[in-house]
């Protein structure tokens, strides 16, 4: 029986978590795709550049609770995706959804909501 499980942790983004997931073999991240949250204020460069440094398919991440009155983090996060070719979508909540469809890039071809 072939096994093609997708698996979709949600992290809070820690140490703990970052490296984690740093340690997990090739083959492990490809059938892996986390659901990051932002739980601290953190520059969202330093985000990005943490995130692009991971080998991962599709990176959901959520900025809700470290940011919830400021979507552009979220939005700055995801263009650099875009621009780095990095699937990384974002996480998304139904109060916040038609601001986000506005906001965000037209290359952006899925959104979670939450």
């Amino acid at each position: 029986m072939k096994n093609d499980f997708i698996y979709v942790p949600i992290l809070k983004w820690k140490q703990g978590e970052q490296e984690a997931l740093k340690k997990l073999k090739n083959e492990h991240t490809k059938r892996i795709f986390p659901l990051i949250e932002i739980v601290d204020y953190e520059e969202s460069e330093k985000v990005i550049k943490d995130l692009l440094s991971f080998d991962y398919g599709p990176i959901y991440v959520d900025t809700i609770i470290a940011a919830e009155d400021d979507r552009d983090i979220l939005l700055s996060i995801v263009k650099e995706g875009i621009k780095n070719n990095k699937l990384i979508f974002p996480v998304c909540y139904f109060d916040d959804l038609y601001d986000i469809i506005l906001k965000f890039p037209k290359e952006l071809n899925r959104i979670i909501i939450r």
